[in-house]
């Protein structure tokens, strides 16, 4: 059932009924479905890459193993351990790249293993043990000096 602007049950989604889906993402207005081949659909209300309601292939992925949302980024995992973005705000690839239509690759990871995203950062774990982390430093989640609030963590010890 649903009422003018909400489904209230559970319904299938129609565009994705013949695609075989291996796992999904979403936050805020974004969704997000990665299929058993690799390939990223979007849909949703996201302005820097989609405003659709039906499930959209992004172009330009593949081999895709895994996929996250920030608040309005959409990251995707390759299978050769290589990250993607896309969307506005904090994409990890320079200070000057604040949006990006179609994913581009962030070359400073290599040989990633898993991403995961909260609403303004993103942390991905390298093959040889080693974290990385970009976005929003506020109260400390990046692991670095919290740049907002210096006295909360030993910003001394840390080099910029």
């Amino acid at each position: 059932g649903r009422d003018q602007r909400n489904w209230l049950q559970p319904e299938p989604i129609v565009k994705l009924s013949s695609v075989k889906v291996s796992c999904t993402a979403c936050w805020h207005d974004t969704s997000m479905a990665l299929d058993r081949d690799g390939h990223v659909w979007v849909w949703g209300a996201n302005s820097y890459h989609q405003a659709t309601a039906i499930p959209t292939q992004v172009e330009g992925l593949s081999d895709v193993k895994q996929i996250e949302c920030l608040s309005t980024v959409q990251l995707a995992l390759c299978r050769d351990g290589s990250v993607f973005s896309w969307g506005g705000g904090f994409l990890g690839h320079s200070p000057t790249i604040i949006e990006q239509r179609t994913p581009r690759r962030i070359n400073s990871l290599q040989n990633i293993t898993s991403i995961s995203a909260g609403a303004l950062h993103a942390i991905a774990l390298c093959a040889d043990g080693t974290l990385w982390s970009w976005g929003s430093s506020r109260d400390g989640k990046l692991g670095h000096c919290d740049v907002d609030n210096p006295a909360n963590t030993n910003c001394d010890a840390e080099e910029h």
